[in-house]
Parts: C-alpha cells; sequence; structure tokens
C-alpha cells in the first residue's frame, strides 16, 4: 500500500502493564513528540490499544501491537528501566525486522 505522506512512522514504546499513570504519561509523550519533530509521523500504541487492555490476553495484546510495529519504519523507546515484557518484546521484533531502534529517554522527560 503507498503512503500518502513520505514521513517516517515511528511505533513508541513505553513500559504499561495497565497502570493509568502510563497511559497517562503515553499521552504527554506523544503531544511532545508530534509537537516538537513536525517531520515523523507518530502512533503509540498505548494510546491507540490501552483502552482495551483488560480485554484481551496479553498474547493478543502484544500480537495487535506488532502488526502495528510492523508497519512503521524506526521504533522509538520511551522511560525504558529494561523490565517491561512488552519492550522486550517490540525491541526484540524490531531488531529481527531491521527496524532501526532509537533509545529517546534524554528527549522525553
Amino acid at each position: 500500500m503507498k503512503r500518502l505522506t513520505e514521513c517516517d512512522l515511528i511505533y513508541v514504546a513505553s513500559p504499561y502493564g495497565g497502570k493509568h499513570e502510563n497511559y497517562t504519561r503515553a499521552q504527554r509523550d506523544m503531544m511532545i513528540l508530534t509537537e516538537t519533530y513536525r517531520q515523523y509521523d507518530f502512533i503509540s500504541p498505548i494510546v491507540a490499544y490501552g483502552f482495551c487492555y483488560d480485554n484481551y490476553s496479553y498474547d493478543d495484546g502484544i500480537r495487535q501491537c506488532l502488526g502495528l510495529l510492523a508497519h512503521c519504519d524506526q521504533l522509538w523507546v520511551l522511560h525504558d528501566d529494561g523490565e517491561s515484557r512488552g519492550v522486550k518484546i517490540e525491541r526484540k521484533f524490531a531488531a529481527e525486522h531491521n527496524i532501526p531502534i532509537k533509545e529517546t529517554s534524554e528527549i522525553v522527560n
């Protein structure tokens, strides 16, 4: 499918775990990123799918996230402490599919 724009699509990963404070942080991060980096398009699985976190098994949810990541040009990781199961899976998927990974914790605080 041809894209309508030439912008890279950036998948924004960060720890979630169904926690409201992480959902709120993801929303704030998306506001900052979209205002700061207008040359990119951003998608956050937390913002896109967080509302239905408790409606699916973990495996079904992460599969949906990886399907989204497969369409992206880059993976940007925010606020990662190395403990998030989902972020680890997203990193591994990106590495296996040659999707560039950028650590951005220093950009969004």
